[in-house]
C-alpha cells in the first residue's frame, strides 16, 4: 500500500511539473468545538495534500463555577478563597488563595467570679473574632500574697478596718475590699485613793479615749496631830492641830512672857568706843553709856636690819596700849644696790628652739638679767663638725661669745636612719605583686609579695544570634583584667530569609518574602504599588527623590493600601508635599524617611510623613534628617457696608501619622523637626467716593479667621494605640498670627480677627485612646509672632517627658497695615 502511495505521489509531482492541475479528492475530518478552540471541518486532498477549513463553529468559552468552596479564616487558622473551574474542560480558572489567620483580638478582662477570703475568683477575656476563645486568670483567695497589691486600714476600738486587694491584669485593675470588725477596748486602770473628805475610785481609760469610773471607796475622815508652840517674849504660845491632808486648826493660846535683859559693860579700845549692853535671852539687845576710843600709842622704834638692792632699811614700833598694832618707817638712803655675777647658760639652744643666758644678783638671787641665744645655725655661731647621714652619726660644735664669755654647745647627732617611700606594684594575672621601699639615699628593698591573680576568664561579649538580614557573633571568652582571650568572637553569617510554606512571609522573621513579594528599587517601582494596593513589597536599596523625581504618594481616600510594605531598613529621601501613604489599612515595617518637606494653604488637609490616615500597622519606622511642615491659613476679604465674614480651617500634623486609628509601635522621630503655622486675616476696607467725596461711612464690619491646628511628632490625633515610640528630634513649632486692615480711606471702622486653637504635644497633640511607654529626650520649642493677649495652649500628658503647655487660643485684634 505504501508503495502504491509513493508511486502515486511521484506521478502527481511529474504531472504537476508538466503544468497539469490536480483533480482533488478531498477527505473530511470534523474537529469538535472546545472552550478555547473553534470547531470546524478539515478537508484534505488524498492526491496532493491540499487542505482547507470549513463549517467553522466559534469556541464556546469557559463555563465557570465554584469547583472547590473556600472557607473563612479563624483566629488561629488561615482560610481559603473559592476555587473556580470550567464545567466543560475542568481547567482551574481562578485558583484558591490563602487568607491569613485573623489573629486573636481579645477584649478587656471581665470579672466572672469575685474572690473571697475562702474562695478563688475568676477573670476572663473573650476574643472579639471568635467568642469561643476565652482566656482565664484564676484570682487567689483574698489573703496577703504577691499576686495582690495589698493595703490595710487597721480597725480600731471605734471604727471598722478595711483590707484592700488590687489585682493588675495587663493595664486593668480589679479592686476587692474586706471589712474588718472593730477591736475591743483595752483599758488602762488608774486608782485614785480616798481622802479625808472625798471618796476613792478607779478610772478605766482606753487608748481611743473611751473612759469610765468605777470601784468607789469611802472617804477616810480627818486625823489631826497636835503640835505645841511655846510663848516667847513678844508672841503668845498655842497648839496647832494638823491632818495629813493639810487640814489644820489652832487652839490653847498662852500669853507672851515679855523681855528679861542682862546688863554688861564693854571697855573702849584704840579704835572702838566702849559702852553698856543690855541683852535678853531671846536675842533682843540695846546699848547706852558710850565711851570714846583710846587711840594708838607708838613710842619705841627698833631697826629691822633689812636693807635691799632697791629698797631702804625699815624701823618698827608696837602700840603701847597692847592692841598689837605695829607702825613701820623707812630709813632714807640705806639701799645697797645690785651686784650681778657672770652669764650662766640656763637653757641650752638646739636645732629647733632658742636658748637663754641668765645673770643673778649676789645680793638677791631673785633679781636676774636674761638674754636669748638664737637657734643653732651656721650664721650666728662658729660651726665645726660633721653632718649625720642615714647610716652614720654626726658631731656638731657651735661657739658664740657674749660680753667676753665663750659658750660652746656640742651636739652628738645620731644617724638619721632610712626614710623609705613605699610604692605598691599590684599583682597581675601572670606576675606577683609586691611593695618597693626606696630611701632618698638610694637604699631599696622589696617585700609584701602577693601571688599572681591568674586569669579571670569570663564571657566578655555575649553571643548575638544572627537574623535573616543581620550577622551574629559567637561569644567571646576572655580575661577581664588583661588582654588574654581564651575564645575569640567570630562572625555568624546572616541566615537569610526562608519560605517553605508558600505564604508571603519569611518563616523565621515574618517579613514579606518569596516569589510573590515585589522588589522596590526605584521611584517607578514605588509608584507602581498603586497598581496593586494589596500586594507585598520589599525595598532593596535607598531611594532618593530630591533630584526631580515625581512621586504622588500611594493610594487615596477611596483606595487604601492594604498590603505589606517592608522597608528592610532602607531610606526614602526627599518626600515633597505628598505623604508616602494617604490611607493605610495594611502594614508598613522597618522603613526610614529622611529630609522631607510638606506644605498646604487654605485647606483642611492633614499632613504627615508616613501616613495621613492610619487604620493598619506602622512599626519599626523612623523619621530622620530635616523635616518641615508649613501650614498656611489666609483669609483676605473686601468688605461691603456693615458686613461680617468668617472662614474656618482645620489642619492636623504628625510625624508618623496625622490621624491614627490603628497601631504605631517602636517608631522614632529624630533629627530636626519644624512646623511653621501662618494664620492671617486681612480686611480690605474701602469707601465709595464721588468726586473724591466719600458717599458712605462703613461701621462695624468684622472679618474672622478660625484656624484649628493639632501637632504631634508621632501623630497628631490618636484614636488607636501608640506604644514604645521614641522622640529625640529637636522640634520647633512657629506660630505667625496676624489680622488687620489695609486701604482704609476716610472714616469708618473695621475689625479683623485671627483665632487660632492649637493643641501640641511632643508625642501626640490630642489623644483619645491608648499611649504606652512612649519616651521623649527633647521637648519642643514654641515661638510666637504677632500674638495677642488671650492665650490657651495644650497637649497630651500620658507619656514620658511631656512638656507642660495648656491649650492656647490666640486672639489677635486688628492692626493697621501700611
Amino acid at each position: 500500500m505504501k508503495k502504491i502511495f509513493l508511486i502515486a505521489s511521484i506521478l502527481l509531482i511529474f504531472l504537476t511539473s508538466c503544468g497539469q492541475e490536480c483533480e482533488h479528492d478531498y477527505e473530511t475530518k470534523k474537529i469538535e468545538v472546545t472552550c478555547t478552540e473553534d470547531g470546524y471541518t478539515l478537508y484534505t486532498c488524498n492526491l496532493c495534500g491540499d487542505s482547507y477549513k470549513g463549517d467553522i463553529v466559534p469556541s464556546t468559552g469557559h463555563q465557570t463555577k465554584v469547583s472547590t468552596p473556600g472557607y473563612a479564616p479563624t483566629c488561629e487558622e488561615s482560610g481559603m478563597t473559592d476555587e473556580y473551574s470550567c464545567t466543560v474542560c475542568n481547567k482551574v480558572i481562578k485558583p484558591a488563595e490563602k487568607i491569613f489567620a485573623l489573629g486573636h483580638e481579645y477584649g478587656k478582662w471581665v470579672e466572672a467570679t469575685k474572690p473571697t477570703k475562702e474562695t478563688t475568683g475568676l477573670l476572663t477575656k473573650t476574643c472579639k473574632t471568635d467568642k469561643s476563645h476565652v482566656q482565664e486568670i484564676v484570682l487567689p483567695k483574698l489573703i496577703k500574697c504577691d499576686d495582690y497589691v495589698y493595703e490595710i486600714n487597721n480597725p480600731t476600738c471605734t471604727s471598722e478596718g478595711l483590707e484592700t486587694f488590687i489585682y493588675k491584669a495587663d493595664e486593668q485593675e480589679f479592686k476587692y475590699e474586706v471589712v474588718l470588725e472593730k477591736l475591743p477596748h483595752t483599758y488602762n486602770e488608774v486608782v485614785t485613793a480616798p481622802t479625808c473628805l472625798d471618796k476613792g475610785y478607779t478610772t478605766y481609760t482606753c487608748s481611743c479615749g473611751d473612759t469610765y469610773v468605777d470601784d468607789y471607796v469611802n472617804a477616810t475622815g480627818h486625823s489631826h496631830t497636835p503640835v505645841v508652840t511655846k510663848p516667847t517674849c513678844l508672841d503668845k504660845g498655842y497648839t496647832t492641830h494638823t491632818c495629813h491632808c493639810g487640814d489644820t486648826y489652832i487652839d490653847t493660846y498662852v500669853e507672851a512672857t515679855g523681855h528679861s535683859h542682862v546688863k554688861s559693860i564693854v571697855d573702849p579700845t584704840c579704835t572702838e568706843k566702849g559702852y553698856t549692853a543690855y541683852t535678853c535671852h531671846c536675842g533682843d539687845i540695846y546699848k547706852d553709856t558710850y565711851v570714846d576710843p583710846l587711840g594708838h600709842k607708838f613710842i619705841n622704834y627698833v631697826e629691822d636690819n633689812n636693807p635691799g638692792c632697791e629698797t631702804n632699811e625699815t624701823k618698827t614700833a608696837t602700840c603701847e596700849n597692847g592692841c598689837g598694832s605695829k607702825d613701820v618707817k623707812e630709813i632714807e638712803g640705806t639701799s645697797i644696790g645690785h651686784a650681778y655675777g657672770e652669764w650662766e647658760m640656763t637653757e641650752e639652744p638646739s636645732l629647733t628652739k632658742t636658748g637663754k643666758l641668765t645673770k643673778y644678783c649676789n645680793n638677791d638671787n631673785t633679781h636676774t638679767i636674761t638674754k636669748e641665744l638664737p637657734i643653732l645655725n651656721k650664721t650666728d655661731y662658729i660651726f665645726s663638725g660633721t653632718e649625720p647621714t642615714c647610716t652614720t652619726a654626726g658631731n656638731s660644735i657651735y661657739k658664740c661669745e657674749v660680753d667676753g664669755q665663750l659658750f660652746i654647745i656640742e651636739l652628738n647627732l645620731s644617724a638619721l636612719g632610712h626614710k623609705h617611700i613605699s610604692v605598691v606594684t599590684e599583682p597581675t594575672c601572670l606576675e606577683k605583686g609586691y611593695s618597693t621601699h626606696t630611701c632618698h639615699c638610694g637604699d631599696t628593698y622589696k617585700d609584701t609579695y602577693v601571688e599572681a591573680l591568674g586569669h579571670d576568664v569570663k564571657t566578655t561579649k555575649q553571643k548575638v544570634e544572627p537574623t535573616c538580614i543581620k550577622q551574629g557573633m559567637t561569644e567571646e571568652i576572655a580575661c577581664t583584667r588583661c588582654n588574654y582571650i581564651e575564645q575569640e568572637s567570630t562572625v555568624i553569617n546572616a541566615l537569610g530569609h526562608t519560605n517553605t510554606d508558600g505564604d508571603y512571609y519569611c518563616d523565621r522573621c515574618g517579613v514579606p518574602y518569596g516569589d510573590n513579594v515585589k522588589s522596590i528599587k526605584t521611584v517607578y517601582d514605588l509608584d507602581a504599588i498603586n497598581s496593586n494596593l494589596s500586594g507585598f513589597y520589599q525595598l532593596e536599596n535607598d531611594i532618593d527623590l530630591t533630584y526631580g523625581s515625581i512621586f504622588y504618594g500611594i493610594g487615596d481616600k477611596d483606595h487604601p493600601f492594604t498590603g505589606y510594605l517592608y522597608g528592610n531598613g532602607y531610606t526614602i529621601k526627599g518626600l515633597t508635599n505628598y505623604t508616602l501613604v494617604y490611607n493605610n489599612k495594611g502594614t508598613i515595617d522597618s522603613l526610614n524617611i529622611s529630609n522631607s518637606s510638606f506644605q498646604t494653604t487654605n485647606t483642611d488637609d492633614p499632613l504627615a510623613v508616613f501616613v495621613d490616615y492610619n487604620y493598619g500597622t506602622i512599626k519599626n519606622c523612623k523619621v530622620v534628617g530635616a523635616t518641615t511642615f508649613t501650614v498656611t491659613a489666609s483669609f483676605e476679604h473686601t468688605t461691603k457696608y456693615n458686613q461680617s465674614a468668617e472662614k474656618n480651617y482645620f489642619n492636623v500634623v504628625g510625624g508618623i501619622a496625622a490621624f491614627n486609628y490603628g497601631n504605631v509601635t517602636d517608631c522614632s522621630v529624630e533629627g530636626n523637626f519644624v512646623v511653621q503655622v501662618n494664620s492671617k486675616a486681612i480686611q480690605d476696607h474701602k469707601v465709595s467716593e464721588i468726586f473724591g467725596i466719600p458717599t458712605q461711612t462703613y461701621m462695624g464690619e468684622t472679618l474672622t479667621l478660625n484656624h484649628n491646628v493639632i501637632i504631634g511628632l508621632i501623630c497628631g490625633r490618636n484614636f488607636g494605640t501608640l506604644e514604645n515610640n521614641l522622640v529625640t528630634a529637636a522640634s520647633t513649632f512657629n506660630f505667625n498670627l496676624s489680622g488687620g486692615l489695609h486701604n482704609k480711606i476716610y472714616s469708618g471702622y473695621g475689625y479683623s480677627y485671627t483665632l487660632v486653637d492649637a493643641k501640641m504635644g511632643t508625642v501626640c497633640g490630642e489623644n483619645y485612646s491608648t499611649m504606652l511607654n512612649n519616651k521623649v529626650t527633647k521637648e519642643f520649642t514654641l515661638n510666637e509672632t504677632n500674638v495677642g493677649d488671650k492665650h490657651n495652649y495644650s497637649g497630651v500628658t500620658n507619656y514620658t517627658g511631656y512638656k507642660n503647655l495648656l491649650t492656647r487660643k490666640v486672639n489677635k485684634e486688628y492692626e493697621v497695615i501700611k
